[in-house]
């Protein structure tokens, strides 16, 4: 077979077009975290092809009633309880994207994003790495490796254990309400007497003490931080704040994507708001606000009622 020159340049054009795009897809893979080659963003068709070559059984779950605060209108999760390479591993898809990686034992080699040094530590033990805007959580000890959207840091989402790798039984989540608010907030309560309680029922929990800030200018200010509490839907992170030892102020984190699920709940529990602008709508006579600016849930105690009309 004879080549004339035009022939031979053409062919070397297309193998130099193909190396520069197969070299461009793997720097791009380079430069984005990922578990096992799965990334943020990737579709379920992807999960699925890459989880084939490793995984001998794979469990699809289609969520009817959706509550992970990252979807609006979908929620799946793929998960493998024994990889080939080693370890398990749970994708949280919401919206057909994915959106949370939660894996146990995965070999370091099989993820990327891991630098030398961490970019921050967390007070709860987890080492930040991450690439491409990506959230990577370890936490060597118990060889956990979360690949977190940005915005599900705020909800805490990588303090979430999914329960369809832990075997946790979803329909049994306790929904550990009173009278429309989690029932371990006993508002006029001093610390001491709900220490327990916390305890029983966060985990984690976190208790530090801060500078006051609360309105009614407190001497002395504690945090408590409640972890994977099941309130308005799904485990979450309530922050209790405490003045003078006396139960004043909750916040409980929410994400922006399950704004209107939350106030469905709040409608159905309290009737509709009492009052609402661009940032706030409140419930329960000013008890109770559904926070619109920052994806949260504010309930507030007696105490600090004479203040709501100004500041909420």
């Amino acid at each position: 077979m004879k080549f004339n020159t035009t022939s031979l340049i053409t062919i070397f054009l297309i193998i130099s077009i193909y190396t520069f795009i197969g070299g461009a897809a793997q720097a791009n893979d380079e430069t984005q975290s990922s578990i096992i080659g799965i990334k943020l963003g990737d579709n379920s068709a992807k999960v699925e092809k890459l989880l084939n070559r490793i995984c001998p059984s794979i469990n699809i779950i289609n969520v009817e009633k959706v509550s992970f605060p990252l979807a609006k209108k979908s929620e799946r999760h793929i998960v493998c309880k024994k990889l080939s390479i080693g370890g398990e591993i749970a994708i949280t898809l919401a919206d057909k994207e994915v959106v949370h990686v939660y894996s146990k034992g995965i070999p370091t080699s099989d993820i990327s994003g891991i630098l030398e040094e961490p970019r921050w530590e967390h007070s709860l033990g987890y080492k930040v790495y991450g690439i491409d805007a990506a959230e990577l959580f370890v936490k060597e000890a118990k060889e956990l490796v979360i690949l977190v959207r940005h915005d599900g840091i705020h909800p805490n989402l990588f303090v979430w254990n999914n329960p369809y790798l832990e075997q946790i039984k979803v329909n049994e989540q306790l929904v550990s309400s009173k009278n429309g608010y989690p029932s371990i907030l006993k508002f006029g309560s001093s610390f001491e007497e709900l220490k327990s309680e916390f305890e029983a029922n966060c985990d984690p929990l976190q208790i530090r003490e801060t500078e006051p800030w609360l309105l009614n200018s407190p001497k002395k200010q504690i945090q408590v931080n409640c972890f994977n509490y099941n309130y308005l839907g799904f485990p979450r992170k309530i922050e209790a704040i405490f003045g003078d030892d006396i139960l004043q102020l909750t916040w409980i984190l929410s994400a922006k994507q399950e704004e209107s699920r939350i106030r469905d709940l709040l409608v159905d529990t309290f009737g509709s708001s009492s009052h609402t602008n661009e940032d706030w709508e409140a419930f329960d006579d000013g008890r109770i606000y559904l926070r619109k600016d920052k994806p949260e849930v504010l309930a507030i105690s007696d105490i600090l009622l004479p203040y709501k009309e100004e500041n909420f």
